[in-house]
């Protein structure tokens, strides 16, 4: 990034839009404001405190999230075209972990893949949303000198919580150390208008329920060359084939992955296997000549309470769940699980959260260029681990 400058002259933008920061919540409803992050990097393992070593259980980590972001896309995608966030869903459920007991605790755990406690699960989570979120500002200010407090990737998270409950320090600490989530508690029956100014509209309650858990995902940044019609790295398997960009500000990788056979045979079966085979078959040395037009994703705004209870999961029935380790007093029920993710516009000119992409130019290329003129996967993931934070389908 030495000619950071120069290559954003000639880079295309990628811009998701972000949520509403706590506005309309009052100092006193939003608890977590009130409890500060642990500094000790060997606690937190937060890189935006300085940690540059991933916890040992990170290899762990990064595979049974992969697992579970690509479980989600299988039991999502229902023909159409469609979204998501893992990431972000898989550490909300990380945090609620924090406020469950029990069997409760046990299944959470189980369908983030079952290979880490929740001690283990809660550093690798923290390294990961801070490096994720982080690494691209740090960057920048030791490329320009000048210190920029703005960043290019927020995953963000919030907790609603009705007035009647009191919530443990124990759960508000584990937040702060590990999550760094907007834990919100109001009366759920007269805060309508702040919960829609918080959510963009993307949430409403009833003023019935007893808690509400909210997700979504905030990315701009360059490519680091400016057209989808060019030379790319390419990946390919038995099944498909791939080419391979990468971003200039934040610590990510492009994927886009089209199918030989049935695409929604593909999708339906798109497991870890499947994405490391096509991950292994990079080879770095190598250009592909190819072709994606402009397109643009869907946006999302669902409750995902229904495709983890197909994932064997069932956390927002009070009568099968336990949050005691949330509050003194009382079991608090889980009544929506929601994750909020926008439109994104792709084309020569960049990806955008507005549909204003110009058309990728040429839909032809003499030689053997991979022409995208069917439907193909599009993932975002960590360019070290593959974790996917962002995966759509596009049709």
């Amino acid at each position: 990034m030495k000619k950071l400058k120069s290559i954003i002259a000639a880079a295309v933008c990628v811009s998701l839009a972000a949520c509403s920061a706590a506005t309309g919540f009052s100092g006193n409803e939003i608890l977590s404001d009130s409890v500060k992050r642990n500094k000790d990097v060997s606690v937190t393992y937060n890189y935006a405190d300085g940690c540059r070593e991933a916890p040992t259980a990170y290899n762990s980590f990064a595979n049974t999230v992969t697992g579970f972001s690509l479980k989600l896309l299988r039991k999502s995608y229902d023909g159409k075209a469609m979204s998501i966030a893992p990431f972000s869903a898989a550490a909300q459920l990380g945090l609620l972990a924090n406020g469950a007991k029990g069997d409760t605790r046990t299944a959470i755990l189980l369908a983030l893949g079952g290979e880490l406690d929740l001690d283990s699960f809660n550093i690798c989570c923290s390294y990961f949303k801070s490096r994720m979120e982080n690494v691209g500002k740090i960057a920048r200010a030791q490329e320009t000198g000048n210190k920029d407090e703005n960043k290019t990737l927020t995953l963000d998270g919030a907790l609603f919580i009705n007035d009647k409950t009191d919530v443990r320090s124990s759960f508000l600490q584990a937040n702060a150390d590990f999550y760094g989530d907007d834990i919100i508690r109001y009366d759920f029956s007269a805060g309508a208008d702040k919960l829609e100014e918080y959510t963009d509209g993307k949430m409403t309650l009833s003023g019935d329920e007893n808690m509400a858990s909210y997700c979504t995902l905030s990315l701009s940044d360059l490519w680091l060359n400016q057209s989808l019609s060019c030379e790319e790295i390419p990946m390919q398997s038995q099944r498909a084939r791939g080419i391979m960009k990468y971003t200039v500000n934040n610590p990510l990788k492009a994927l886009f992955i089209m199918p030989d056979g049935d695409f929604e045979q593909y999708v339906k079966s798109f497991d870890s296997a499947e994405y490391s085979k096509l991950l292994e078959s990079v080879d770095y040395t190598k250009r592909q000549d190819a072709v994606i037009p402009s397109f643009q994703t869907e946006a999302q705004s669902a409750d995902l309470a229904p495709v983890l209870e197909k994932a064997g999961l069932n956390i927002t029935s009070g009568k099968d769940s336990d949050f005691g380790n949330l509050t003194h007093g009382g079991e608090p029920s889980l009544d929506e699980f929601r994750c909020s993710v926008p439109s994104l516009s792709a084309g020569n000119t960049g990806i955008a959260s507005a549909a204003t992409a110009d058309s990728a130019g040429n839909s032809e290329k003499s030689g053997d260029a991979w022409i995208f003129d069917k439907p193909f996967i599009f993932i975002l993931a960590d360019n070290e681990t593959g974790i996917p934070v962002y995966i759509s389908t596009v049709e």
